[in-house]
């Protein structure tokens, strides 16, 4: 029987276009906040966009008003990825099991 490996490379290279995207389209505008008649699906990729920066922005907190400030944007992308790979890897793996119990 051979053992399955954790599709980490796979989540680390399909992470990278989907983090581009979460973050230049999909950015929570954090400052204001969304207009009452905002549709639907933008709040949806908002919110999406702010639960999965939630530590980076929570980070990011203590970076105001210091000379690092500057960082917060990379630390937003970069906490989104790591975030973004584990997401992708928990749903390979919940496939792979979610496969593997109707197989039987």
């Amino acid at each position: 029987m051979k053992a399955e490996r954790l599709p980490i490379k796979v989540a680390l290279l399909t992470a990278i276009p989907v983090e581009a995207v979460n973050f230049w389209f999909a950015m929570f505008p954090i400052d204001v906040g969304f207009a009452p008649d905002t549709k639907w699906y933008t709040k949806a990729a908002g919110y999406e966009w702010l639960f999965v920066h939630w530590p980076g922005l929570w980070l990011g907190q203590w970076m105001d008003d210091t000379r690092l400030e500057w960082l917060e944007g990379f630390l937003w992308a970069a906490v989104g990825y790591i975030d973004t790979v584990i997401l992708i890897v928990a749903g390979i793996l919940v496939f792979r099991l979610l496969r593997r119990t109707t197989s039987r």
